[in-house]
């Protein structure tokens, strides 16, 4: 009777384990789905730099925000002053992309 009595123990407690493990695992964030900025040309003597976005994208909407202040649907974008070292950053959860001296 005591021996199993410790098996039930010992499977009981490997399984917790298991779960709090797998739980763990599942609940934290990935690393690998934020990169880091990237140069994707000039406009106007900025540079413009894209993240998690295409530099098609990012030229195109940066032209588009910077003359008539215009925003892709559901984008937040906020301006700065021309003295500013970011003079337009638009972002879209992780999405972003931004005016740079």
């Amino acid at each position: 009777m005591r021996a199993s009595l410790r098996q039930m123990r010992r499977k009981a407690l490997i399984a917790a384990l298991a779960a709090g493990l797998g739980a763990g695992a599942l609940g934290a964030p990935s690393a690998s789905a934020i990169h880091t900025a990237k140069s994707c040309g000039t406009l106007v003597g900025y540079t413009v730099k894209a993240q998690n976005v295409g530099c098609l994208f990012a030229r195109r909407w940066a032209r588009r925000s910077y003359y008539y202040h215009r925003k892709p649907y559901g984008w937040r974008c906020s301006y700065a002053s021309s003295r500013a070292s970011i003079r337009l950053f638009c972002s879209y959860g992780a999405k972003a992309y931004f005016l740079k001296k």
